[in-house]
């Protein structure tokens, strides 16, 4: 049998269902039956709501990343309000726990994977309106909390049809990310990521000192120069020095990291506040 028949609506008055108008929340009244009205014309769908299956199993780690160029992170971030916090996009940082999420098929909910109780979803108090932060909110069963993946289309769509959407297509650090109309543009499309960032093997094996030389002219060595505060000190070239104990490094695999060989609880970063941000100063400061 065919799930979407359409036909009328009769009373025994030999009335017909008939809307008065096809915006939202348009009444309803009986009328006169007229089948070739398409006020009148009515199907039943046993199905409701179609949701495609999600390339991931329940409770598998996974990042979104937009598909724009850098391809930026979703994480939620500052606190908005009765228990709500708003999402961005993020230069992509693996180790920020805040840009992991976790499917659950039984409610059709993308979750925070370090706050499993939260849900991605539009405001409380608004509904399927867009142009408002998206953010993630206590799960309460509500159908706004419910979202999609569109695999075609890498969209992710609530049941008001519309889709997550980085406001305004800035593409830059910190974006705020929104519900809006869907449309195909690159500020919708978003990747699901299970790997972080990947590392390659590194050339040196842990513990053996090395200099790091640049390949312009003099091929000077990284040193760590002066404190600048935090507990931090900038990185300059110097011309190179073999007996100086500053210009001098080793690799760390199980943290991914380059640490000062004078001070290993010390790595090379961006300086402390400015996350992947770049023109600020590289700095060593305590891992």
């Amino acid at each position: 049998m065919n799930s979407l028949k359409i036909a009328n609506v009769r009373h025994a008055g030999n009335m017909c269902l008939h809307t008065n108008g096809l915006h939202h929340q348009s009444p309803l009244q009986w009328y006169t039956c007229d089948e070739k009205n398409i006020l009148q014309s009515w199907f039943y769908d046993v199905k409701g709501i179609e949701y495609p299956e999600f390339p991931l199993r329940d409770g598998v780690k996974f990042q979104i990343k937009s598909k724009m160029d850098g391809n930026r992170a979703l994480f939620w971030y500052e606190h908005i309000g009765s228990n709500q916090y708003r999402l961005r996009i993020r230069a992509n940082d693996p180790d920020d726990e805040n840009q992991w999420w976790t499917y659950d098929s039984r409610t059709h909910t993308i979750r925070a994977w370090n706050k499993r109780d939260y849900a991605i979803a539009n405001q409380h108090g608004q509904g399927f309106n867009i142009g408002v932060a998206a953010v993630i909110r206590q799960y309460t069963g509500h159908n706004t909390e419910r979202i999609r993946w569109m695999v075609d289309r890498h969209q992710f769509e609530n049941n008001g049809k519309h889709c997550l959407d980085v406001a305004g297509g800035s593409n830059t650090h910190f974006s705020h990310v929104i519900f809006w109309t869907c449309h195909p543009y690159m500020n919708q499309k978003w990747i699901i990521d299970q790997e972080g960032a990947k590392y390659g093997h590194y050339p040196i094996s842990d513990a053996k000192r090395f200099q790091i030389r640049t390949r312009l002219g003099g091929y000077r060595a990284i040193e760590h120069a002066e404190h600048i505060g935090s507990n931090q000190n900038i990185l300059r070239i110097r011309k190179l020095q073999e007996w100086n104990p500053n210009q001098f490094w080793v690799f760390d695999s199980r943290t991914n990291s380059i640490r000062a060989d004078s001070n290993r609880n010390y790595a090379i970063s961006n300086q402390m506040g400015y996350d992947n941000r770049v023109n600020f100063y590289a700095v060593i400061r305590p891992w």
